[in-house]
């Protein structure tokens, strides 16, 4: 399958940014770019989705303590309540 590529048009891998011009003619070489290339994202999608998970247990437990924040003022609303209705 051929896709046309512009002149203009970059790729960057490990860092280094190279034109169309600049990539090897070599198929076992652009195999090798290639690889490179998909190993470098998936190691970045791993990386991204064990960051999102290490982040997922702290909302959840600030959503919790949230929940008991707002039970706690409801207690509380509760005693004032109570105590306006039997004042000592």
């Amino acid at each position: 399958m051929y896709f046309p590529v512009e002149k203009s048009s970059r790729i960057e891998v490990r860092g280094l940014q190279k034109t169309a011009d600049s990539l090897p003619n070599d198929i076992d070489a652009l195999r090798a770019l290639a690889l490179s290339a998909i190993a470098e994202r998936d190691a970045a999608i791993a990386e991204r989705n064990r960051l999102t998970a290490m982040n997922d247990r702290p909302r959840r437990l600030l959503r919790k303590a949230q929940g008991f924040e707002d039970q706690l003022y409801l207690v509380l609303e509760d005693i004032e309540l109570a105590d306006t209705n039997y004042p000592c």
